[in-house]
């Protein structure tokens, strides 16, 4: 199973997506779900605590979830898949990994 929110192979940006502050203020990588896909971005520990993200215009989602699914070694038709396959286990009751979830 393919796990969307690994973040492992994604880069570090020098300042958060949200406020646009430094690596001062524990900057972490993050996953997101969007209507085109998962996504990483970078955050802040004061944005990720109040859980809101800036919008994104669909072109700019489309090519965050590209440049995730190459950190991820898979392509857009696996990720669609296993987005699929993580509705199936939501729809049944079965526990799937948060969206948003951050590296430690």
């Amino acid at each position: 199973m393919i796990d969307l929110d690994d973040v492992s192979g994604c880069p570090l940006d020098s300042s958060c997506i949200c406020c646009r502050g430094t690596a001062k203020q524990g900057l972490r990588v993050c996953t997101v779900g969007s209507p085109v896909g998962v996504f990483c971005v970078t955050m802040c520990s004061a944005c990720i605590e109040s859980d809101e993200l800036p919008n994104f215009a669909v072109v700019s989602a489309v090519r965050a979830v590209l440049e995730h699914c190459s950190h991820l070694g898979i392509d857009a038709d696996q990720m669609a898949a296993a987005q699929m396959t993580a509705a199936m286990r939501q729809e049944r009751g079965w526990p799937t990994p948060l969206r948003g979830a951050c590296d430690d």
